[in-house]
């Protein structure tokens, strides 16, 4: 694949190798918070909502770090943050070593085109009124990469990249399946050579059928391209099957990061033990027998959220210890557990104890013993 500078001259493999020698994404204490206002002509601020509250991680070149949590919990605003369509309230973004409020407006533009983001909605995010070549080329036009001849060319190139006719650059959006549209969004998103995509729920607006065709296409292009991807879900299932790492979010703050086998197999924080407990299993017998329970409490306002560790409203944990001060009154410190394994629960070791519908292990195991001997009668 052919990489044009902004005047149209081929990068040569030395730039390239000196991108790869510094971490490629860094986000340190990142906050984005939205003021609450009451009034027409006279605006007052009456609240806040933290979106994102100091959340911190790293995505290295060629990874996929999976953002799972409930609708809410702050994981599309922190990729927006990101890419540069929310301004955070506090907190560094590091791109490639170089903070992206930094520098002159041409160097925040060259570090801003080399991360990329495909949206949710197929539909939504490309302009009914543009061809599919006029979308794609869009990027390189408001850059001023290349000329006219050359953008064609790069156009047809990334369009036969994601598994589409390149006869398809006169029509329009509404012309396309859904499927057809997401890999149109996914080619926009690769015109610019990115080193960096955000996939914000970049199937969930697609059918199940289709759904397998893009997460295998993502994954074709990330061990073609080398690309990072963040991939932003709250299908446990899709994010296990994509990602090299995975972080837990809730309310504006991470849970529980840890390696994709290490997480799915032994979690330690309660939170992430319930989704876990909540997905469903495509073996009808064990789904039959499986009693799920929602989480106890309250689910907490954005804008006046509890005190100590955010989930303590819901952890059915802290029921089964006997609601001690501590997840109230102090917030968790997000430590380390070993081998990469962080989780923000003051009882982390405990986790154990009960799963994720607050059953106590014992308990659990006798209902398990139970329905084997059942399905033995």
């Amino acid at each position: 694949m052919t990489t044009l500078d902004r005047d149209g001259t081929i990068a040569t493999q030395a730039a390239r190798a000196a991108r790869q020698s510094h971490p490629l994404l860094e986000v340190d204490r990142l906050s984005v918070h939205f003021p609450i206002t009451r009034g027409t002509v006279w605006q007052r601020i009456v609240g806040t909502v933290r979106a994102v509250d100091g959340v911190s991680f790293g995505i290295a070149p060629g990874e996929t770090l999976g953002l799972v949590g409930e609708s809410g919990s702050g994981k599309t605003t922190t990729g927006r943050a990101i890419v540069g369509l929310v301004r955070p309230t506090g907190g560094e973004i590091r791109f490639e070593g170089r903070a992206l409020g930094d520098g002159s407006g041409s160097n925040r533009s060259r570090s801003r085109r080399r991360i990329q983001m495909i949206f949710q909605n197929p539909f939504a995010s490309l302009n009914p009124r543009m061809t599919i070549g006029n979308i794609v080329a869009d990027p390189l036009r408001v850059h001023g990469i290349g000329r006219e001849a050359e953008r064609r060319a790069r156009v047809e190139e990334v369009l036969s990249l994601v598994g589409l006719d390149a006869a398809l650059v006169n029509r329009y959006p509404h012309q396309l399946s859904g499927g057809q549209r997401q890999r149109v969004g996914v080619a926009r998103a690769l015109v610019m050579e990115p080193a960096l995509v955000i996939c914000d729920e970049p199937v969930s607006a697609l059918d199940v059928s289709i759904r397998g065709q893009i997460l295998n296409l993502l994954s074709d292009l990330q061990a073609q391209l080398g690309l990072a991807y963040l991939m932003i879900s709250h299908d446990l299932a899709i994010v296990r099957h994509i990602s090299h790492r995975v972080a837990v979010m809730y309310f504006g703050r991470l849970m529980e990061t840890a390696d994709r086998d290490t997480l799915y197999k032994n979690p330690r924080h309660p939170y992430t033990r319930a989704l876990l407990a909540a997905v469903h299993i495509p073996d009808p017998h064990i789904e039959r027998r499986r009693r799920a329970r929602p989480l106890p409490g309250e689910v907490p306002s954005p804008s006046n959220l509890p005190t100590g560790c955010r989930f303590h409203t819901r952890c059915p944990l802290r029921e089964y210890l006997g609601r001690p001060a501590e997840c109230e009154q102090v917030e968790p410190e997000f430590r380390d557990l070993g081998g990469g394994h962080r989780v923000a629960c003051h009882f982390a070791e405990r986790s154990g104890e009960v799963d994720g519908n607050g059953l106590p292990a014992v308990a659990r195991q006798r209902r398990a013993d139970a329905a084997g001997n059942g399905a033995s009668a």
